[in-house]
């Protein structure tokens, strides 16, 4: 949400943000640059901390279910939060945030792949360690 209200909220004369730049005098500038800022880092920890974290707990072994988790907050963030919510006001000109995040819904989850080593080193460093789940023995009738 921080990136889709900053991006379309920024430059409005007739929002807040409008009012606080009309009453403080200052340009849309310095809060559309400190919003994408914070959003980046919140960015940079949900995919270095938070994201591999979930896989060490929750599906240490399970390679497959760590690239569906990988693609799916992916998803949800690029696509719902800043591609399709800022595209949806062409009146604004940042209209190309909405694109490039559509274009890291692309991307993000082929470098933040469960098989990248700063992704295994940050999932190592949160895991539960045992070992991984054996199959059970079929019982002798």
């Amino acid at each position: 949400m921080v990136f889709e209200y900053v991006f379309t909220h920024s430059f409005l004369q007739l929002d807040d943000f409008g009012n606080i730049n009309h009453g403080l005098g200052i340009s849309p500038w310095p809060i559309f640059i400190a919003g994408t800022l914070l959003g980046i880092l919140g960015l940079y920890h949900i995919f270095a901390y938070a994201v591999p974290e979930y896989h060490a707990i929750v599906t240490p072994h399970e390679r497959s279910l760590q690239y569906v988790t990988a693609s799916a907050v992916s998803f949800v963030i690029f696509l719902f939060y800043i591609g399709l919510r800022i595209t949806a006001y062409p009146d604004v000109p940042e209209w190309w945030c909405g694109a490039i995040g559509i274009a890291a819904l692309f991307i993000v989850p082929f470098t933040a792949n469960p098989t990248q080593r700063w992704v295994q080193r940050s999932m190592k460093g949160c895991a539960v360690q045992g070992s991984p789940p054996s199959h059970p023995e079929p019982a002798e009738p």
